[in-house]
């Protein structure tokens, strides 16, 4: 599938109920704005009039601004009917970041990692 055929790909009903609440939720000027659409247009793309369906660029503007509960219930709607589950990445704890940072400045840079540890010293 090209970029613009991906652009262009509607969206299913189960996932285009799940904005339509969530633009509801956020207001329609402001998910608007964040589609760079016109009102007037997202409420056409919503209502499906005139064979105008929300597409993929929208929903991603429209995903940007969600609160997390419903942008997860587009999400969820859009990947479960692959099999696929939607999973918040693991927050990693101050010494993994630290051990994480550390041994990726060794990689790049480890002369500056030892400049470091001297000055703190290490």
């Amino acid at each position: 599938m090209t970029t613009q055929q991906l652009l262009s790909f509607d969206v299913s009903d189960d996932v285009l109920a799940k904005v339509r609440l969530a633009v509801d939720a956020v207001g329609l000027k402001a998910a608007a704005g964040e589609c760079d659409l016109s009102p007037s247009a997202l409420s056409d793309a919503l209502a499906e009039r005139d064979r105008k369906g929300l597409r993929v660029r929208a929903l991603l503007g429209l995903l940007r601004v969600l609160p997390v509960d419903q942008r997860d219930a587009i999400l969820r709607a859009i990947v479960e009917p692959f099999g696929l589950e939607l999973k918040a990445r693991r927050v990693m704890t101050a010494a993994e970041e630290l051990a994480a940072l550390r041994a990726s400045v060794q990689r790049h840079a480890p002369a500056i990692l030892e400049l470091a540890d001297r000055e703190i010293g290490r």
